[in-house]
């Protein structure tokens, strides 16, 4: 019942543009007595029928002894991304903190993506604006989306509390081993934190579908309604998402 209610709520929204997926497994263990293989082969499924590409963050903790080897990089964005990673025929997008794995039309320009700014113009993240994508969370909080981190980059001489940092290494990526430098925008403390959450009221307002099945919430928002909203917000307030910074 709860697999037939997700694939209601993606007939509505069936598209030809990219979708990027954020999930989570634990909330549909609580509901469906199935193996935690199977009910990501039908949520995955269900994504994959419904849109032309499907795209889901496998992030890696980085460089080992200078190495990011993406052929056998667990993602640490969860066992659905990871099971999508292992069990699709994927690409991952070459990154050594932020890949992506995506199955689909746009496979072939995903792979040709080699920005010098993790989140800046030619990211993947850019590349989600250009393409006009949707995104969609999964039993996770509406606000559990990645590409917000994008705006911070945009306001990067406004924010105080992260700075530019360039990670070079080699990557081995598609049975080659590339040389690759990227540039990151890291928090100045690990005791600063981001705070997402305050932005649901504000992409609901601006158009978000938020659904909910049993308990498991399902939101839906096009990825140039989120810049449009936070590029609004941070002009007023440029610290909006930090967790210590409370109106």
């Amino acid at each position: 019942m709860i697999v037939q209610e997700f694939q209601s709520i993606l007939n509505k929204h069936k598209s030809n543009r990219p979708l990027v997926a954020y999930s989570a497994l634990w909330p549909f263990l609580r509901n469906i007595c199935e193996t935690p293989q199977k009910i990501s082969e039908l949520i995955i499924d269900s994504l994959v029928g419904n849109f032309s590409t499907v795209l889901m963050p496998t992030f890696t903790g980085g460089y080992v002894d200078g190495v990011c080897d993406l052929n056998v990089e667990k993602s640490t964005t969860g066992f659905i991304s990871e099971f999508f990673r292992t069990n699709y025929p994927i690409v991952r997008t070459p990154s050594a903190f932020f890949s992506f794995a995506a199955v689909g039309q746009y496979q072939e320009d995903l792979l040709n993506l080699k920005p010098k700014d993790a989140w800046g113009d030619g990211s993947l993240y850019h590349w989600l604006e250009e393409t006009d994508a949707i995104a969609i969370t999964i039993g996770v909080h509406p606000t559990h989306i990645s590409y917000i981190h994008r705006l911070e980059w945009v306001f990067n001489s406004q924010i105080p509390y992260r700075f530019l940092k360039t990670f070079s290494g080699s990557l081995v990526w598609k049975n080659k081993n590339i040389p690759i430098e990227e540039t990151l925008f890291v928090r100045e403390s690990n005791a600063i934190e981001n705070d997402m959450t305050i932005l649901k009221e504000y992409f609901v307002r601006d158009g978000m579908k938020i659904y909910e099945i049993e308990g498991i919430p399902v939101s839906i928002i096009d990825i140039n309604q989120i810049k449009k909203t936070c590029i609004f917000l941070m002009n007023n307030d440029p610290l909006i998402l930090l967790k210590r910074h409370k109106k």
